[in-house]
């Protein structure tokens, strides 16, 4: 999971607590000492605990089993890395490979007719030609 969803889940499970609490003190004040206050405490813990797995579940449900999520993921994990583990090609116009470049690299996306990336320490840019990317991906 990404660290926005790690975020997200937290809010979540922050505002749950908060919610259990109050229905908690609401449940102590307006109910006298009766089988009726236990259970319904009871159903509120388990409400609760029911939101909580359920929003891990869909959060990890999202980023495990959707294009998007997965995205997601390998998108931190590029930043994180500074690139991915990948083998690009520069092409030129005609399709032939100017230059290949092997590595841990990171590629910066831009519409302007240029490629950019950074590979070894070094920033690359081509204008003009074409960038081919097979990286190694989880």
């Amino acid at each position: 999971m990404t660290i926005k969803g790690w975020a997200i889940f937290g809010i979540v499970t922050a505002c749950v607590i908060v919610f259990t609490a109050v229905a908690f003190l609401f449940v102590n004040e307006n109910m006298a000492r009766s089988k009726k206050r236990i259970f319904t405490s009871l159903g509120v813990v388990l409400v609760a605990g029911s939101l909580i797995i359920g929003a891990f579940a869909g959060l990890h449900w999202y980023y495990t089993e959707t294009a998007e999520g997965r995205r997601a993921v390998i998108d931190q994990q590029s930043n994180i890395n500074n690139g991915l583990e990948r083998t690009i090609n520069i092409l030129n116009a005609d399709g032939e490979v100017i230059r290949t470049y092997t590595g841990v690299i990171d590629i910066e996306g831009n519409d302007g007719g240029y490629v950019v990336f950074d590979y070894n320490g070094r920033r690359y840019t081509y204008y003009n030609c074409y960038l081919e990317s097979i990286a190694d991906i989880e």
